[in-house]
């Protein structure tokens, strides 16, 4: 898989594959057992490794053994025949508008703040909104250009594509958003990159988060993570009447249904406008 996939999907396929050989690695491939995967699972689960980690390894073992299965090792998948731990979703916290609009009028100055308000108005990605260029913004048409990503992976800086095909994007801006990256670029001139960091490279993502749970504290509003700013746009866009499938084009997801998954929370009033709007039309006299 090496020459295939992301450097962090690698470092997450070694990371699995680490404790694999641990726990695992010393007994025969032909005689392991279901009973054998679901009691080495436990044992991650007991030392501490989350649900999401214990269903990371799993997956990677399965996906070895099919090989194996391929290339004659082993008359079959003995991983297929054991459940591996749901891996628990995140707790999603949000902002309201009000509370939005109090962190931005904090940061109001800060060198980063075009950064935030590109966060919250666009819903895009840590990582996405970091590996702008200047190449990438088309002030005149008002939209950027989501075509790659900066990460940290064994605490190096990585820049890579987008995380898929849908990740590749253009993203629209308002008006206001326009206005303050026309300001920040005009004032910080010498770099290719929107957001700089030491040297040549982008600011390290790391620095970018550490930065914005500083700011929160400052601001006096309510504790989230820099990745629940997407979370707050999506539920601000879905609650002020914009249509899924547009918020899922804006988010860079793969298909509306994720987007309709993640927040259903928002979607109930919406259902409930529609049934109002369609039944007068039909209905009223």
């Amino acid at each position: 898989a090496r020459v295939s996939v992301r450097e962090s999907t690698w470092a997450a396929y070694r990371n699995a594959v680490g404790h694999l050989v641990d726990g695992l690695g010393g007994g025969s491939l032909r005689l392991l057992s279901p009973l054998e995967i679901e009691r080495f699972e436990q044992q991650l689960l007991s030392s501490g490794r989350s649900a999401k980690t214990v269903a990371n390894v799993h997956a990677v073992l399965h996906r070895a053994l099919s090989d194996a299965v391929r290339d004659g090792l082993v008359d079959r998948n003995v991983a297929s025949l054991v459940s591996p731990p749901r891996a628990e979703r995140p707790e999603m916290n949000t902002w309201t508008v009000a509370e939005l609009k109090e962190f931005l009028g904090s940061v109001d100055g800060h060198l980063l703040h075009a950064a935030f308000v590109v966060l919250a108005t666009t819903g895009m990605r840590r990582g996405e909104v970091l590996g702008l260029q200047r190449a990438d913004i088309d002030l005149a048409r008002a939209e950027v250009s989501v075509r790659r990503t900066v990460g940290v992976v064994d605490g190096r800086i990585e820049i890579g594509s987008p995380k898929s095909a849908s990740s590749r994007r253009l993203v629209a801006l308002d008006t206001t958003t326009t206005e303050v990256l026309t300001d920040h670029l005009e004032h910080r001139a010498g770099s290719a990159w929107v957001f700089p960091g030491e040297g040549d490279g982008p600011l390290n993502p790391a620095s970018f988060s550490t930065t914005f749970d500083r700011l929160v504290v400052r601001a006096g509003v309510p504790r989230i993570r820099m990745h629940d700013l997407r979370h707050t746009y999506a539920t601000i866009a879905l609650g002020a009447g914009v249509h899924p499938a547009v918020v899922s084009e804006r988010l860079g997801h793969s298909s509306i249904a994720i987007t309709i998954d993640l927040y259903s929370h928002a979607v109930p009033g919406l259902q409930r406008e529609a049934a109002g709007a369609v039944g007068d039309l039909i209905l009223r006299v």
